[in-house]
């Protein structure tokens, strides 16, 4: 059996190493990402210390000590309702998510995890369906419909209240 993917347009043209390279440089900015929340770039115990120069002569300066002072209350606010210091939360959930366009491409990294008993795509956390896939008989929400990962739906202004019902019936 051969698969053919086959485009409406000229140059949409279907090419495999573009998603191979759109994988990759996926995964290099993930790693990216937590290489600098590791490094301690996104380091929340201390926002009186994010002086970036370029913001010193900015004439967003004030507007960026008011997010400074912002962010410092939602600590204070974090730390009463933990009841303990931000210090002792050293860790950072970082979650992906993007369309699940490409069936073939999403099969193939969807696997069996045998201790949950359920297949998850572990190409994304939260693999959406779009407007284009949206169609509750095609083959897009069949393969989602497989899968345990949490699922997202795009609403957008295409989508109609009839279409919103469909998916959120309550």
């Amino acid at each position: 059996m051969s698969i053919v993917l086959v485009s409406a347009l000229p140059e949409r043209e279907p090419d495999p190493q573009l998603l191979l390279r759109g994988y990759e440089r996926a995964a290099l900015t993930l790693n990216f990402v937590r290489a600098l929340i590791d490094g301690g770039f996104a380091d929340l115990h201390h926002p009186e210390y994010w002086d970036l120069d370029f913001v010193r002569h900015s004439p967003l300066r004030e507007r960026y000590e008011r997010i400074v002072t912002s962010i410092s209350d939602a600590l204070d606010f974090f730390e009463s309702m933990r009841g303990q210091p931000v210090e002792e939360s050293d860790r950072v959930d970082f979650y992906a998510s993007h369309e699940g366009l490409h069936l073939l491409y999403e099969q193939a990294q969807t696997r069996y995890i045998a201790r949950q008993k359920r297949w998850y795509n572990l190409s994304t956390h939260m693999p959406w369906i779009g407007m284009r896939t949206a169609a509750l008989d095609g083959a897009h929400v069949e393969f989602f419909r497989g899968i345990a990962n949490p699922m997202g739906v795009k609403v957008g202004p295409a989508m109609d209240a009839d279409g919103c019902k469909v998916w959120w019936p309550h």
